[in-house]
């Protein structure tokens, strides 16, 4: 068991829309495509095949990318995968294992991902203002399930996955010594912090029912949630009301508990860069970020041009919010 930390590192894109991908002049190895929470946020067929086939003419290869999925989402995903070609160059990124169990069940050639769903971080937006904290406490803030061998070997043995997707952590990402043929990815520079079924795009006062289908409101925009400051503290109160899409009235959402900025992707997305302390280096708090709401996801941006950690081969970036 151990590290190759000579090893060339992929550069990957992630978009999740065909109509987002980079200019000609931003070389990558490697295309992403798809959704991480929302199955509504698939590319149907058509779309599928009109990105893979440019991702062959760029000269990179595809992979597509699905969220945590219900019975009918399964059955849907399952169709779209078989769009792919069987072809050990095109990945399934899967961030469900029922979707990992039927893949391999239904006897595809492909390759599939294990997702940073999957990987059980320590995600809270909070660490960033950690102070000085003992360090075995800052180990465990940096760990994953990929510290329990088994999860890892059940993975590879039995449905064949020797890739294993990460998250750029504001604390830092600890790599524990993995078996020889297993890789890493490392997502940057937007972080999830957390993911929920219960889209807040489609609310319309009275249900989330999405029955009839979704007209993906989310769509090309994020809405910005900055702390609101009160009695002396910063945390944000849960919200009273879910925010109404921004394509839909054009302007902030209110009544929340957090004060909240709607803009179009691509849009000036100017939250702090800098990479903040590690916990256990005793360095002053700085200020919290704001989150970032795109889809039925929240994320937080870190920027860091660090050395990934042993045994990264891959670095995901993200032009915009993943959503």
């Amino acid at each position: 068991m151990c590290h190759d930390e000579s090893l060339a590192v992929e550069r990957a894109v992630f978009v999740p829309d065909i109509d987002r991908v980079p200019p000609p002049g931003e070389p990558y190895d490697r295309l992403y495509l798809g959704s991480e929470f929302c199955a509504w946020r698939l590319p149907g067929k058509r779309e599928l095949g009109g990105a893979h086939a440019f991702a062959a003419r760029r000269g990179m290869t595809f992979s597509l990318v699905t969220p945590f999925l219900g019975e009918l989402d399964l059955a849907r995903t399952l169709d779209l995968v078989r769009a792919l070609p069987a072809d050990p160059s095109a990945e399934v990124v899967a961030n469900d294992i029922g979707l990992i169990e039927a893949l391999r069940a239904a006897g595809w050639k492909g390759t599939v991902v294990a997702g940073r769903l999957l990987i059980r971080q320590r995600r809270g937006p909070g660490f960033q203002s950690f102070g000085d904290i003992p360090p075995e406490a800052a180990e465990a803030l940096r760990g994953s399930a990929l510290d329990a061998p088994g999860f890892v070997e059940l993975l590879g043995a039995q449905y064949g996955v020797r890739r294993f997707e990460l998250d750029d952590l504001v604390q830092g990402t600890a790599v524990p010594p993995l078996p020889a043929g297993v890789s890493l990815s490392l997502y940057r520079p937007f972080l999830l912090v957390t993911a929920t079924r219960i889209c807040p795009w489609v609310f319309d006062g009275r249900t989330w029912d999405r029955s009839r289908g979704c007209g993906r409101p989310c769509r090309g925009h994020v809405i910005r949630l900055v702390p609101v400051e009160a009695a002396g503290s910063s945390r944000c109160a849960p919200p009273s009301c879910s925010p109404q899409p921004a394509e839909r009235d054009h302007e902030p959402p209110r009544r929340m508990g957090c004060v909240a900025q709607s803009s179009r992707m691509g849009e000036s997305e100017g939250v702090r860069s800098e990479r903040p302390p590690a916990p256990g280096t005793g360095a002053a708090r700085t200020p919290a970020r704001p989150l970032v709401l795109g889809g039925c996801a929240q994320f937080l941006e870190n920027r860091s041009d660090a050395p990934p950690p042993p045994g990264v081969d891959r670095i995901v970036w993200q032009p915009q919010v993943p959503a």
